[in-house]
């Protein structure tokens, strides 16, 4: 942290990870602001992160934004005094801008997949947080039972030498199957049949937001946000985490096309309400 506070004086500052024990302190003892706010975009009861040790130094901020009612509410059991303080912040998402990067292109990887074969999709950062080790565990479970899949990965990571070295231990090289980085993900959310987060914790998946607006049937496990973004059993299978009952819960709605269908055309009827009342703070 440096020496001296800067010495310009904002109207506004905000940190926008709470989980940054250096991003607290710097904002309460380095930044001179009218208004001081603090984002919190992970889940803090699972991630184990203590942030009452940090208490004396979120007491400059005038207000705190949980992207979720989940972390709304553990922040407020651990630090009740802030209750006042604490809004709901949806991420925001440009849906409409969404659903025309989409139709760019049609992937290459999907069309060249084997007739019959039903694609799968996961995007996010290669980090043990998102439970790729869990999403390979199942894969070859899949696999060994004779479902005729491939699973698509979008997303770098410092996990990445681990993780590719592990579809080739479990034998799923061919089907389990990374494709880097893309700046355009939209068109691989367009025409997969199955999204699947198997993430360890969340915030507020943005990733769900977006497979939703592509009315795709969505498998995730259950982490912070996830009984906001989807219904169990009405709009998508919420399940614990684990290699054990993602196989499960996945390999049932492969083998149910009625149940596929069911997701597909709840989706198509939910309407998606942006909500950003919260951005009046800072007209």
């Amino acid at each position: 942290i440096r020496d001296r506070p800067i010495r310009e004086k904002y109207d506004i500052a905000i940190n926008f990870n709470m989980h940054s024990p250096f991003l607290v302190r710097f904002l309460a003892e380095k930044v001179v602001a009218e208004k001081k706010y603090t984002w919190i975009h992970n889940d803090i009861v699972t991630t184990g992160y203590n942030i009452a040790v940090l208490n004396k130094y979120l007491q400059c901020n005038d207000g705190f934004f949980a992207v979720s009612k989940q972390l709304q509410d553990e922040f407020i059991n651990l630090l009740p005094e802030y209750r006042a303080k604490i809004k709901i912040a949806h991420n925001l998402i440009d849906r409409e801008n969404i659903l025309q990067q989409s139709k760019e292109f049609v992937p290459q990887e999907y069309t060249s997949c084997p007739k019959g074969y039903i694609k799968i999709l996961t995007v996010g950062r290669l980090e043990e947080q998102k439970g790729y080790d869990i999403a390979i565990k199942v894969s070859s479970r899949l696999k060994s039972d004779g479902v005729m899949f491939r699973w698509f990965v979008i997303g770098s990571g410092t996990e990445s030498p681990n993780l590719y070295r592990m579809v080739r231990e479990y034998g799923v090289t061919e089907d389990f199957i990374f494709l880097g980085v893309r700046s355009n993900p939209y068109p691989y959310f367009k025409d997969c049949d199955i999204y699947v987060q198997s993430s360890r914790h969340e915030g507020y998946a943005t990733t769900i937001t977006e497979a939703k607006f592509f009315c795709k049937p969505i498998v995730m496990t259950d982490v912070a946000g996830a009984r906001e973004q989807i219904e169990d059993g009405v709009t998508g299978q919420i399940t614990t985490v684990s290699a054990e009952a993602l196989y499960s819960s996945l390999k049932h709605l492969i083998a149910d096309p009625d149940r596929q269908r069911k997701f597909i055309e709840n989706l198509s009827e939910t309407a998606y309400n942006e909500e950003n009342s919260y951005l009046e703070l800072f007209d």
